[in-house]
C-alpha cells in the first residue's frame, strides 16, 4: 500500500470516528432538552458554555469611561434550565450542520480510496464542503451571540462595575478557507471535463 493510500485510509478512519461522535451528540442534545424542559432538573449549574463576549469594567459608578474594556472568549454556567434548553437546541443545529459537511467530506475520501478522483460527483461533494464551511463561519458566531444573550439575560455576575455583553466574531480565515475549497472544486470540474474527454477519445 502506497503512502498516499495509507494517509487516505487514516483520514477516512478519523472521519468515521468523528461521524459516530457527531451522531451521538446530535441524539444526545434533544434528549437533554426534553430532560430540562420536563422539570427533571431544577438547575443546570454544572454545565458551562463558552461564547465570545465584550466586557467593560468601571472603577467608579459615576464615570462613563471604563477602566478596562475588550473582547474575549468566556465561559458561563447555565443557571436556568429553560435557557439551557434553548442553548442545547442551538447546539443541535450546529451538530446537524457539522454532520452534513462531514458526510460530504467522507464521500470525498471514499472516492479517493476507490481511485476515482476525477469525477463530477467528487466535484459536487467538494463544493458542498466549501459551502458548509462558509455557512458555518457565519452560523457559528451567530449561534454564540444568541447563546451569550440567553445566558447573560439570567446571569448574576456579582461583580460591581462589570458589564458583559454578547459580541459577534467573524472568522476571515475560515471564510477564506471556504472560498478556497469552492474555487478548488471549480478547478477539479475542469479536470473532470478533460478526463471525460480523454476517456471518450480513447
Amino acid at each position: 500500500m502506497s503512502g498516499q493510500r495509507k494517509l487516505t485510509k487514516i483520514a477516512s478512519t478519523i472521519l468515521g470516528i468523528a461521524w459516530v461522535l457527531g451522531i451521538i451528540a446530535a441524539v444526545t442534545f434533544p434528549i437533554m432538552v426534553v430532560v430540562m424542559t420536563s422539570g427533571m432538573l431544577d438547575q443546570a449549574d454544572d454545565v458551562t458554555v463558552g461564547f465570545f463576549a465584550g466586557f467593560k469594567f468601571f472603577a467608579e459608578a459615576a464615570t462613563d469611561t471604563p477602566l478596562l474594556h475588550g473582547h474575549s472568549q468566556i465561559e458561563l454556567a447555565m443557571e436556568d434550565t429553560g435557557g439551557a434548553a434553548w442553548v442545547l437546541l442551538i447546539a443541535e443545529i450546529g451538530a446537524l450542520i457539522f454532520l452534513y459537511g462531514l458526510w460530504h467530506l467522507r464521500k470525498v475520501f471514499a472516492m479517493l480510496r476507490a481511485g476515482n478522483p476525477f469525477s463530477f460527483e467528487m466535484v459536487r461533494h467538494i463544493k458542498m464542503v466549501g459551502i458548509v464551511i462558509l455557512v458555518w463561519q457565519v452560523a457559528r458566531p451567530l449561534f454564540e451571540y444568541v447563546t451569550g444573550s440567553i445566558l447573560l439575560a439570567n446571569a448574576d455576575l456579582g461583580i460591581a462595575g462589570l458589564e458583559v455583553y454578547p459580541a459577534f466574531e467573524l472568522s476571515v480565515g475560515g471564510i477564506f478557507v471556504g472560498l478556497a475549497v469552492i474555487v478548488l472544486s471549480g478547478v477539479l470540474a475542469e479536470a473532470a471535463d478533460l478526463h471525460e474527454d480523454q476517456s471518450l477519445t480513447v
